[in-house]
């Protein structure tokens, strides 16, 4: 259902990050359920990584604490501050973004600042549709007192509409 075309992380130091990797996803690979798995870590310079920022089209649509164990980034950074916890692992679920979808990834340091250091992309399979005849559901959403219980009740006379009262023996129950 979602097969990952492209990841990247910056894993060489930059300006405010001693280095970053995505673990997670790898390119190329496929999932059966509309979710990605996201997995690495991230390591901030002038201050701790405190969360990562997941962005599609610029609007954030997850954010993850940066708080895992990784002993392997210890010890591959020793005497950096909370190296040991800049980890990230996270499920993203993609059936409301787009079909392609390019996810950047950003680092949130304790500090304010934030820096972009990552990117996947990818693409899912559109969402089924149903074939046939279905229920077609419809929300009726008012103020009290506005007469929704006697709308309800109305629908329900149709023939083809199953309406559902759960007010219809509570006449209180707002009390």
């Amino acid at each position: 259902m979602v097969e990952i075309g492209q990841v990247s992380a910056q894993r060489v130091p930059n300006e405010g990050l001693h280095g970053s990797f995505v673990d997670l996803p790898v390119p190329g690979a496929t999932m059966d359920a509309y979710s990605v798995h996201l997995k690495g870590w991230v390591l901030g310079k002038e201050a701790p990584a405190r969360s990562l920022e997941v962005l599609q089209s610029g609007r954030p649509v997850l954010t993850v604490p940066i708080d895992r164990d990784r002993p392997d980034v210890s010890s591959a950074f020793p005497g950096v501050a909370r190296a040991d916890r800049s980890g990230f692992e996270a499920a993203l679920g993609v059936a409301g973004l787009p079909v392609e979808f390019d996810l950047r990834l950003r680092a949130h340091l304790e500090n304010g600042v934030r820096l972009p250091f990552g990117r996947v992309r990818g693409s899912r399979e559109k969402l089924p549709t149903l074939q046939g005849e279905v229920i077609q559901p419809l929300m009726i959403n008012t103020i009290g007192r506005s007469g929704s219980t006697w709308l309800a009740a109305l629908l329900g006379a149709h023939p083809q509409i199953v309406a559902f009262s759960p007010f219809a023996h509570d006449v209180r129950v707002a009390t």
